[in-house]
């Protein structure tokens, strides 16, 4: 049976800042979906999208994702 992933979500502290830099390195586009909440996904629709959302804990130990 295929698998696909629908979206991977990463949890940060500015979640602006990392979406637009991961749009700019994967050619993608950044979309507000909420306050403090980001997709990063390609105009054609056909990849995985990444959401950046925002936490107001620091980050301790391993990456958030």
């Amino acid at each position: 049976m295929p698998v696909s992933v629908l979206a991977v979500i990463v949890d940060c502290h500015d979640p602006r800042r990392q979406a637009e830099w991961w749009a700019r390195v994967l050619g993608y586009e950044v979309n507000q979906r909420n306050p403090d909440e980001f997709q990063v996904s390609d105009s054609a629709g056909t990849a995985g999208s990444l959401y950046f959302m925002k936490v107001p804990e620091p980050k301790v130990g391993k990456n958030r994702l």
